[in-house]
């Protein structure tokens, strides 16, 4: 009688046909389902925790020594906003281009201006030339990509104007047009340029048309430009040539992505999940790129 239940009613039938089925089968079974496939039925109190509590507490500025405390130098000299700097490879000297038309060359050591050159419009970029040899650097000026010698003598750089507007803007197509004369070798775009970025060697350098959706690679030694690729759908904000191998990485607002110059394919697409991207600088070892 051990474990039988007996305020039960018992029923007689004539056949085991007319027996019927267990009543609570179904509810029984439906729970056994809840516990072994989705979760034990407990009632989970909400932790109520403080967002204070779990920031770590912020360390002490005698902890985050050595760090700079105080202007080391201040380079002083442009009237209006700078715009641009650029460090030669031997990182003794410095590039800066403003928006009161000159560029300046500095002593990084001494913070000493060692030339100014003046231009008829504004310095929207600048570059050094990665090849040490040539002493040469490179200048935005509205369409005009303008390569100079730093050894040359301060004073006003003028360079010959094509038949169109420097500010027109025409077709991004519109192949450039190469020029040389005595304020160096200038390299006539379609629209403004934004942007230039060199080749470890320093032969090669590719410019970015101000909101425009292509990038265009210029050879100094053979003065010729081709471009690389079809245009984007979205406006190219950064370039840049991979340290060691023919890749190039080009940044839009979204993405980044790898292409392989030789082969002329997209290798890689990489996405941050940001909404907006701006810049972008790669590692010297050519496996780590920062967005």
């Amino acid at each position: 009688m051990n474990g039988r239940d007996h305020n039960a009613t018992h029923a007689t039938y004539t056949a085991l046909r007319r027996v019927p089925s267990y009543s609570p089968f179904v509810v029984e079974r439906f729970q056994r389902c809840l516990d072994l496939y989705l979760c034990p039925r407990m009632v989970k109190h909400r932790l109520d925790v403080r967002p204070q509590d779990i920031l770590p507490s912020l360390p002490t500025p005698k902890e985050l020594k050595p760090f700079p405390s105080s202007a080391c130098l201040k380079f002083n000299g442009h009237e209006e906003k700078v715009l641009s700097i650029a460090i030669d490879p031997s990182g003794q000297w410095l590039l800066s281009g403003s928006e009161d038309c000159t560029v300046r060359k500095w002593e990084v050591s001494s913070s000493r201006c060692i030339s100014v050159w003046h231009f008829r419009d504004i310095v929207k970029s600048v570059a050094w030339c990665p090849n040490a040899v040539t002493n040469t650097f490179s200048a935005c000026i509205a369409s005009v990509i303008l390569l100079l010698s730093s050894t040359r003598v301060s004073g006003n750089v003028s360079f010959p104007s094509l038949g169109y507007s420097v500010h027109s803007k025409v077709e991004n197509s519109r192949m450039p047009e190469w020029k040389e004369g005595d304020s160096g070798v200038t390299v006539h775009l379609a629209s403004d340029v934004s942007k230039v970025t060199w080749h470890k060697k320093g032969d090669y350098f590719a410019s970015l048309i101000t909101g425009g959706s292509n990038v265009m690679i210029h050879r100094m030694s053979r003065r010729t430009s081709q471009l690389i690729f079809h245009e984007q759908k979205y406006s190219i904000q950064s370039a840049m040539f991979h340290p060691h191998r023919p890749f190039m990485l080009v940044c839009t607002r979204s993405c980044v992505y790898l292409y392989d110059l030789h082969q002329q394919r997209l290798i890689k697409k990489l996405s941050s999940g940001t909404q907006t991207l701006s810049c972008m600088a790669v590692h010297p070892g050519g496996n780590r790129s920062t967005i």
